[in-house]
């Protein structure tokens, strides 16, 4: 079910990824803008797209990630879902 994982730092750069991704920088993407942006505890999910590199539909989940003692925001990371995977 799940197809990705990536992890973003501050300012929208891969700091951690389950496979090779040709693009290292998420920070005009909603997936940073719609969650790091916004503030702690932020979720984005985005419309399921069509990924003609797999031939399949996918879906991606968004939230931020932060320091659990002081509160601040570190990053946010995203997960793609294969959602065909999920019927």
């Amino acid at each position: 079910m799940i197809s990705e994982v990536f992890v973003m730092d501050a300012v929208g750069l891969n700091a951690a990824a389950s496979s090779v991704t040709s693009n290292m920088w998420q920070g005009d993407e909603d997936k940073f803008i719609q969650t790091f942006n916004v503030g702690v505890g932020e979720i984005h999910i985005a419309d399921v797209e069509f990924d003609a590199s797999s031939q399949t539909y996918l879906g991606q989940v968004s939230v931020t990630i932060s320091d659990p003692q002081t509160g601040d925001l570190l990053g946010a990371v995203t997960v793609v879902l294969n959602v065909e995977a999920l019927f």
